[in-house]
């Protein structure tokens, strides 16, 4: 795989982490600072998924990352490792990919199977926005915790009654 030679764009690289300098070291190694861009910490995140034609998350530890929403809602077809709350967002092959942590084969092929596949970039973009609109709007936050305190007050109301009992 040698999606580097698709001149499809550029390769953000957005935070930051231990393995930065490594990173940088192949970069430099293999002359590829034409395609890479080390962003840094960034407060602008949204503005700059819109300007992405992929996302990728490729985290070992994550809870429910609220990036993967902003990706989605930004119409940004999105990869991501297969852990944690990743799933709760992300379904493999219906609105993105999900590979397994640390596979770089499986990372690399998911990136490529994006870049040369349009209808399937289209098709994560359709159903990345419909997942947010189902899933994760503040009318459905609401009704969540509204059905999470009835349950919560109808069970210690149950319980109330059984140790009066």
């Amino acid at each position: 795989h040698n999606f580097v030679h698709y001149q499809w764009g550029k390769t953000l690289l957005i935070g930051g982490g231990p393995d930065e300098d490594c990173l940088k070291n192949l970069i430099s190694k293999y002359k590829l600072w034409d395609n890479f861009r080390f962003l840094g910490t960034r407060y602008d995140i949204p503005n700059l998924l819109h300007i992405m034609n992929i996302f990728v998350l490729p985290s070992l530890r994550e809870g429910l990352p609220i990036v993967l929403i902003e990706a989605l809602a930004a119409c940004c077809p999105v990869i991501a490792t297969n852990i944690d709350g990743i799933p709760e967002i992300i379904s493999h092959q219906k609105n993105g990919l999900l590979v397994l942590p640390e596979n770089v084969e499986e990372l690399t092929s998911a990136i490529e199977t994006l870049i040369t596949n349009e209808s399937l970039r289209n098709k994560f973009i359709e159903e990345g926005l419909l997942t947010v609109k189902s899933k994760f709007t503040i009318e459905k936050m609401i009704k969540d915790y509204n059905m999470l305190y009835q349950n919560y007050i109808n069970r210690k109301h149950e319980l109330f009654y059984i140790s009066n009992a």
